[in-house]
C-alpha cells in the first residue's frame, strides 16, 4: 500500500454497478482536475460524469470555468442525486409489495394445501 497522499486536485472514480457475479457490464467514471494557469491566477477545472450500462453511455461534461459555469454544473448533479434517490425510493416500495404479494400467495397455498388434507364428510 502506497504512504503516498491525495493529490486534492485530482478526483478519479471507476466503479462497477452490478453486484458481483452479475453478467452485465455497468460502471461509472467520475473524474475531475483542477489546473492553476501559468498566466496570473487562471484556474481551470474539468469534471467528467461517464456512465455506462450495456451498450449505452451517458456523458456529461460540469464545467466550472467560471462562476456561472459553477452554479449549472452543481444544479445538474443535484437534480441527477434527487432523481436517483426518488427511483430507489420507488425500488424499496416495489420490492416491499412484491414480497408482501409473494408471502400472501405461499399463505393461500399452504391454506388450500391444509384444507385439501381435511377429510370430507359423505
Amino acid at each position: 500500500m502506497s504512504n503516498k497522499k491525495k493529490d486534492p486536485k485530482k478526483y478519479y472514480l471507476r466503479k462497477f454497478l452490478n453486484p458481483q457475479g452479475q453478467y452485465t457490464v455497468a460502471a461509472v467514471l467520475a473524474e475531475s482536475k483542477v489546473e492553476i494557469g501559468t498566466y496570473g491566477n487562471s484556474v481551470g477545472i474539468y469534471n467528467t460524469l461517464c456512465i455506462a450500462d450495456c451498450n449505452r453511455n451517458i456523458n456529461l461534461e460540469l464545467p466550472c470555468g467560471d462562476e456561472e459555469d459553477s452554479k449549472s454544473s452543481m444544479y445538474k448533479l443535484n437534480t441527477l442525486i434527487e432523481a436517483c434517490q426518488g427511483i430507489k425510493a420507488q425500488i424499496e416500495v416495489g420490492r416491499r409489495l412484491r414480497l408482501e404479494a409473494e408471502a400472501e400467495e405461499k399463505r393461500k397455498k399452504a391454506e388450500k394445501a391444509e384444507k385439501e388434507k381435511e377429510p370430507t364428510n359423505g
